[in-house]
């Protein structure tokens, strides 16, 4: 399987827009996605972000996945078990969750959660071709 790193993220300004951005590395390529989405949350654009990320892979692969949201880390860790158990039913975001779902069963993902600060600073060295933490 290929190793693959991407980094995934969402910003939400004052008026329920916001984007999200998605930084994929494979051995020595990286590619950057930058999408601006209306009448969001928080949480439905770093759902939209990994999504998108794992998206762009065209088989499956050990993704090391470099995120800074909370959110992201405890449904993956903790929620998603126990919601496809049950349907998801009752589960804000289902639409996506569900989409996310599909995609963590394809893909052998492991999740790291950064700081914010941390997590800009490996984003930005990993942008310019330098190494990451």
């Amino acid at each position: 399987m290929k190793k693959i790193t991407l980094f995934s993220s969402g910003n939400l300004s004052e008026e329920k827009s916001g984007s999200y951005r998605v930084l994929l590395s494979y051995q020595e390529r990286t590619k950057e996605w930058v999408e601006t989405l209306d009448e969001t949350t928080q949480n439905r654009l770093e759902l939209s972000s990994l999504i998108k990320g794992l998206s762009m892979l065209q088989e499956p692969c050990e993704v090391t996945l470099y995120t800074d949201a909370p959110y992201l880390e405890k449904g993956l860790s903790l929620w998603l078990e126990k919601w496809e158990a049950r349907g998801f039913s009752n589960v804000y975001n289902r639409d996506l969750w569900e989409v996310l779902a599909r995609y963590i069963h394809t893909h052998s993902v492991t999740l790291v959660l950064l700081d914010q600060e941390v997590f800009e600073r490996d984003y930005s060295a990993l942008k310019q071709g330098l190494k990451t933490t």
